[in-house]
């Protein structure tokens, strides 16, 4: 969904205002389902995905985020974003997470690259 953004922002009201003056002309009226991608992804079930990684990381021995994206890369010659990409984590926090980005990737080099990090995963 490259391009495709939707964001939200928290904090004190006087910062809020002024974030709101900035981008009312920048980043409005988000489309119908970007808003619906959106809400599932605020209050779909995340359970399955969280587990994916997190359980990786267990079965393959790796203790960090930079151990899994060091060894994912290692192997499958694959990049991704990890959660630490952006931001630390919340107080609490427990499962891992990753993301990856095709912009600008033609299909069948896609589906190799996921082929292989399946492969790795499974392995």
């Amino acid at each position: 969904m490259t391009g495709w953004r939707l964001g939200a922002a928290v904090g004190p009201a006087p910062i809020i205002d002024a974030i709101a003056k900035l981008n009312v002309n920048d980043e409005s009226c988000a489309n119908h389902f970007v808003q619906c991608g959106a809400l599932e992804g605020l209050t779909g079930d995340q359970s399955e995905p969280r587990e994916i990684v997190s359980g990786l990381m267990a079965r393959k021995g790796l203790a960090s985020y930079d151990e899994l994206r060091r060894a994912a890369l290692e192997e499958t010659g694959v990049y991704f974003c990890t959660r630490l990409h952006f931001g630390r984590a919340l107080p609490g926090e427990k499962e891992a997470c990753v993301r990856f980005a095709y912009s600008g990737i033609p299909v069948t080099l896609i589906e190799e690259g996921l082929g292989r990090q399946k492969a790795w995963a499974e392995a």
